[in-house]
């Protein structure tokens, strides 16, 4: 059986497709270790911790959640906007850091197997 880098799911019988997430999150791992060495992911880990912390302080909110129930009592629409653009922002930043911290935390292995394959 041939992996499939798309989901298949079914909505009032219409076949729906979707990156499979696994597939996404080892392409952009990959991505990462080829971009950067160790210490070039720490300086990245850093970085999107400061737009995360920056975000955080710049609406009063802890989450992307509580960033959405801000935007959800808004007073404008333009406002509105800005504030989800700023979550789904935040949510994308925390997925990545979350990739960023897998290769900082296993660089060593991940490493070895990528050389080796190369």
């Amino acid at each position: 059986m041939t992996p499939s880098v798309l989901l298949e799911s079914e909505s009032d019988g219409t076949a729906l497709y979707s990156p499979d997430p696994l597939h996404v999150r080892l392409q952009t791992l990959r991505g990462l270790l080829e971009e950067h060495d160790r210490d070039g992911l720490i300086e990245l880990k850093a970085d999107l911790q400061v737009e995360i912390e920056e975000l955080s302080e710049e609406y009063g909110v802890d989450s992307p959640d509580a960033l959405r129930k801000l935007a959800a009592e808004s007073e404008s629409a333009a406002e509105t906007s800005e504030i989800r653009k700023a979550a789904s922002d935040w949510e994308l930043m925390l997925y990545r850091l979350s990739i960023v911290e897998d290769a900082i935390e296993d660089y060593a292995e991940y490493d070895r197997d990528y050389r080796a394959s190369a």
